[in-house]
């Protein structure tokens, strides 16, 4: 007898989404992700006139103060990362009319088909070389999803839900979801040696990298 181990659908990381459920795993396409900007620019509260948006830079925020600052918007299928109670927390909360709560926020990263900008790639990500990048593998139902862990991030579940109750693309087994989490773990917990000629680094790398920085902030 075959044990349930052994089951060949168990062994899979990638399955069709619950029409009941949002979960850990779930593949939501059209997700908004922020891009961290190359620099912080700052601006005072938006003032809507008519049709425009009017802004205005400031030099810095006050400390303790929210800030605004302009963001790159990339629209991209996204998985979700967040434990399914604590997804069910924030849905309660939004179904229950409350309030908003930190509790809505879920973590989503990236997640892409494999095409011509990862396929030099893919052997090394496959292999575990580049951390920040982590292969899903396909299934006959469902193609191969590379997981993006350098854009981790928090969205609102006002947000993401009603994209997620038409936009779910594929979800991840159990066995996928336990993946998932230590392919984060590797991401985040990855530290590399600096190789350079001196073994103790450049100690002035830091300080030239900052006054560059000064120096275009200035031009």
């Amino acid at each position: 007898m075959t044990s349930s181990l052994e089951r060949p659908f168990e062994r899979e990381f990638l399955r069709t989404p619950d029409e009941f459920y949002l979960s850990q795993g779930d593949v939501i396409q059209g997700v908004p992700l922020l891009l961290a900007p190359a620099r912080f620019i700052f601006l005072d509260r938006p003032e809507r006139e008519g049709e425009e948006l009017r802004v205005r830079i400031v030099q810095a925020p006050i400390l303790g103060e929210s800030a605004y600052t302009i963001a790159q918007v990339f629209i991209a299928d996204a998985v979700l990362l967040t434990y399914d109670c604590d997804i069910d927390r924030g849905l309660e909360n939004i179904a229950g009319d409350g309030l908003l709560d930190p509790v809505e926020s879920v973590t989503l990263a990236a997640a892409l088909e494999v095409d011509e900008r990862l396929i030099d790639n893919i052997r090394n990500i496959r292999a575990g070389n580049m951390p920040r990048l982590a292969s899903i593998p396909e299934t006959v139902n469902h193609p191969e999803l590379v997981i993006d862990f350098s854009t981790v991030q928090q969205v609102s579940l006002r947000v993401l839900a009603p994209i997620a109750y038409e936009h779910r693309r594929h979800s991840m087994t159990a066995p996928g979801q336990l993946r998932l989490m230590e392919l984060l773990a590797h991401a985040l917990g990855d530290v590399f040696r600096r190789e350079c000629a001196d073994p103790h680094g450049d100690a002035s790398l830091f300080r030239r990298a900052c006054e560059a920085l000064q120096g275009d902030v200035g031009a």
